[in-house]
């Protein structure tokens, strides 16, 4: 009978280690995660570093465009463009005014708007086939 208390208390014992061992991990895993998704918005939300994408994403747009000789108003090859690229959101401005939303479902010749450029004071410049237009 002795020796049945003894292994009842060791499986007791047992088992309140593995609680507490699980609930130290989670909470260092808390702590961590925590840790780690407050460094990496705090670098993707830097300045420098979000101009640095954007003018890499320019550059390949560029590039697309060129490759493509694109008008301003080819709005399905710009989509699937920006498909490829699916953290981006892109606005294309000639004259003022919107031709191209990637924020919207409208991609047709017929889209246009006032543009809210006050997320962004610089605008990337994009040529296209007829003409040059302002990207933000």
């Amino acid at each position: 009978m002795k020796h049945i208390r003894a292994i009842k208390s060791i499986y007791t014992k047992l088992t309140l280690l593995l609680v507490l061992a699980a609930v130290i991990s989670l909470t260092f895993f808390g702590i961590v995660l925590y840790a780690s998704v407050t460094a990496a918005d705090s670098y993707y939300d830097s300045a420098s570093v979000t101009n640095k994408m954007e003018l890499k994403y320019a550059r390949s747009l560029q590039r697309y465009v060129k490759k493509n000789n694109l008008k301003s108003t080819d709005t399905k090859a710009i989509n699937r463009w920006v498909d490829q690229h699916s953290m981006l959101s892109m606005w294309v401005t000639k004259k003022g005014e919107v031709v191209y939303n990637s924020d919207t479902d409208q991609y047709d010749e017929d889209y246009s708007g006032s543009a809210d450029t006050s997320r962004r004071n610089r605008p990337l410049y994009i040529t296209f086939a007829d003409g040059k237009t302002e990207v933000f």
